[in-house]
């Protein structure tokens, strides 16, 4: 034992004085002595996060940041050294660590948006001439030319017989990036096209979230032999490409909205479709099961508690509040004898962390209290895979409390070709992909390829492109044999407790 003391301390010494060197530091012998008097040190662990940290020490997060510059406590890495203060060690209560946390990240994240405006207005411009013009399109009279002609399908260019016309309509004038980063991604898989041998003559449009706009698009000369379009992508302004779509036999892509209206064959919705959410979720909440909901006052999803309601049908189920309680001790809320299936209302990753914590600890105070171990699941809503940037989900709970989750896009970055792709995107444009960003790699590697795909209809040819990313896509039409093509796939995401992850 004195042995692997002595090994753990001198790999705790080593990696300090990494840490001193990576950033920039030189310590004397005696400034290690002193620093040893002032400061313990704590090697980040599996599923640790900064906030998880400064929550175990009772440490202001802003204390944690000042004794560690250069560390991104956002990202800390497994092995990385962090020093803490020892007289401010038990200091904070969890509540004021929590909100000081939440601060920062609020700092953080306006600062981040502050630099995507930025980035989306210097370089869009720049991007856009790597590919393709942009043209306001003028109408020469009437809906579309005469010249044009009349198609009753989707032309196959897998014969080398010509180059497909792709139209990409995004709203380049509204605020944020997430446009920018879905052309972003768009290209890339464009890219890849050309390294098939693979051909297209693409051009983006500026649809200006605008009905007129792109009505004087499609009606331009340039517009004429369009085959594809992808795009527009408010159901607003969709109007006159659906109309294009319908007379020329030309596929129109939504890709971003679900749409509420827009009933057209012409018409594939990538954004999976609300009716099908909670399919694969279904098989969990019914049958004979206790359903336990955990709410966190005003941080509760709403939207999700609506939702969820709906489905539980002829379940009552128990409430349980958390940070307070409501005097109701959550153990005595399981059931022994049938799964208990715990639905967690919580909106912000701070109200998660503490719910999934409170249920963690009442679940072992419960199995440690009497025989035997209740069966439990907790399922949480599809906002919990956006958690990224700031306070992401203690995986470690995750893992232990079996959770689930349906997500509209699930980015798996254990996934190959995902690591590929974000590496390529960082290599081209300096930053890491959104996920409009994958789902503009998507909207191209599925459509697009489609078009050199034979089969005879678009739909056959779709499901020969396969998965380009990891997230699936099945087309059905809305409401049977009419109306628009609705991807009705979300990836239902489980943690199980042998540390397993699986998507489905």
């Amino acid at each position: 034992m004195i042995f692997g003391a002595l090994v753990l301390a001198d790999a705790r010494s080593a990696a300090a004085q990494d840490l001193r060197v990576e950033i920039g530091e030189e310590q004397s012998a005696g400034e290690i002595r002193r620093q040893a008097r002032l400061f313990d040190e704590h090697i980040v662990r599996m599923g640790e996060t900064g906030f998880s940290i400064a929550r175990g020490y009772a440490i202001a997060p802003k204390t944690l940041a000042d004794d560690n510059p250069g560390v991104d406590l956002v990202n800390v890495k497994v092995g990385q050294v962090l020093l803490i203060r020892k007289r401010e060690r038990g200091r904070t209560e969890p509540e004021r660590v929590a909100s000081q946390w939440d601060d920062m990240m609020t700092r953080r994240a306006d600062d981040e948006t502050a630099r995507r405006a930025a980035l989306a207005q210097s370089e869009t411009s720049r991007v856009d001439t790597l590919w393709s013009v942009v043209i306001d399109g003028h109408n020469p009279g009437g809906l579309f030319p005469d010249s044009v002609g009349r198609r009753s399908e989707v032309p196959n260019f897998g014969d080398g017989g010509g180059v497909p016309r792709i139209a990409l309509m995004l709203p380049l004038n509204q605020p944020g990036i997430q446009f920018t980063d879905f052309y972003r991604g768009a290209l890339v898989a464009f890219e890849d096209m050309k390294k098939q041998g693979r051909s297209a003559q693409v051009t983006l449009y500026n649809s200006e979230n605008s009905a007129e706009k792109v009505q004087r698009i499609v009606t331009s000369g340039e517009f004429a032999g369009t085959d594809l379009i992808i795009g527009p992508v408010y159901e607003d302004e969709m109007g006159p490409a659906v109309r294009f779509g319908e007379a020329m036999g030309v596929p129109v892509v939504s890709p971003l909205a679900t749409l509420r209206e827009m009933e057209s064959d012409a018409v594939w919705q990538m954004a999976p479709d609300a009716e099908s959410k909670y399919d694969k979720l279904r098989p969990t909440l019914h049958g004979d099961v206790n359903i336990v909901i955990v709410s966190s006052g005003a941080a509760n999803d709403a939207e999700f508690e609506r939702e969820i309601s709906a489905e539980l049908g002829r379940h009552t189920p128990k409430r349980f509040n958390v940070p307070a309680g409501g005097g109701v001790n959550f153990a005595a809320l399981l059931d022994w004898n049938r799964p208990n299936v715990v639905i967690v209302l919580a909106g912000s990753e701070l109200s998660v962390n503490l719910a999934l914590a409170t249920i963690s600890s009442s679940y072992n105070l419960a199995v440690a209290t009497r025989p035997g171990r209740p069966s439990i699941t907790v399922v949480g809503t599809s906002r919990w895979a956006n958690y990224s940037a700031g306070v992401s989900l203690d995986p470690s709970l995750l893992f232990k409390l079996n959770t689930s989750f349906v997500t509209n896009y699930h980015i798996d970055r254990a996934n190959p070709e995902t690591r590929f792709f974000e590496a390529r995107y960082l290599e081209l444009f300096g930053d890491t992909p959104s996920k409009s960003a994958f789902r503009g790699y998507d909207a191209v590697a599925l459509f697009v390829s489609a078009l050199f795909e034979s089969g005879e209809s678009f739909g056959e040819r779709i499901e020969r492109v396969g998965i380009p990313l990891g997230t699936g896509y099945r087309f059905v039409r809305d409401g049977g044999y009419v109306g628009r093509h609705v991807n009705d796939q979300w990836t239902f995401v489980t943690f199980s407790s042998d540390y397993n992850m699986t998507t489905e």
